[in-house]
């Protein structure tokens, strides 16, 4: 899965961007709506090891398409890195909200890049897959074996509030690993996205 591959590769830096000139007033220095989506309260021990907002608030960050690079907009944005004790971390979580006006197009691009990520893949078991949960519109790529650095990549689409949540579920080091099988990585990552899916729905402006 070469796509899903580099997409690894880039986890280590928290966002790519390009600044906007609003950076001479910068939002990501005011408070933000976003941080009950940071804490979400997850089973089995799983919790944030670290917590970064995005700087230079309003931004976009680049995406790669079959049709050519786009950006996909960015009004406020978190990363945070999720692990079980004593392991290696589980989820690389991106949260972000859309620039006003905006969402639709950002939603579009990532649906594009998503498919371009299936295609590209060379894996036949790799295919984009969509579901609707407690509101949230799922879009996936799964891997069918614990290899390569990301098994999962999940993007949760809040149509309500404008906000894109990129769940990358990682591949663990044999010996820093929170399950011993795919059975097991399984039911520790959907009990992720239940809970985590949950939570949004609940921080969900009235």
């Amino acid at each position: 899965m070469r796509t899903i591959l580099r997409f690894a590769l880039i986890l280590a830096s928290p966002f790519l961007a390009t600044p906007s000139l609003a950076q001479l007033l910068d939002p990501s220095d005011q408070p933000s709506r976003l941080v009950p989506y940071t804490s979400c309260t997850l089973s089995g021990g799983l919790a944030p090891i670290s917590v970064d907002r995005a700087p230079h608030l309003p931004m976009a960050r680049p995406v790669e398409t079959p049709s050519g690079t786009k950006r996909v907009s960015v009004a406020d944005g978190y990363r945070v890195m999720l692990a079980f004790p004593n392991t290696d971390p589980f989820v690389n979580l991106k949260i972000e909200v859309s620039v006003a006006g905006r969402y639709a197009e950002d939603k579009g691009v990532v649906l594009e890049q998503m498919q371009a990520m299936a295609a590209d893949s060379g894996d036949p078991n790799v295919r984009l897959e969509r579901s609707v949960r407690n509101g949230v519109d799922i879009a996936s790529l799964n891997r069918s074996a614990l290899e390569g650095g990301v098994i999962g990549i999940y993007s949760l689409f809040d149509d309500a509030e404008s906000m894109i949540v990129t769940a990358y579920v990682l591949n663990q080091l044999p010996g820093r690993r929170a399950y011993k099988d795919m059975d097991g990585y399984k039911k520790l990552r959907d009990a992720f996205l239940q809970e985590y899916i949950k939570c949004m729905a609940a921080n969900r402006r009235k």
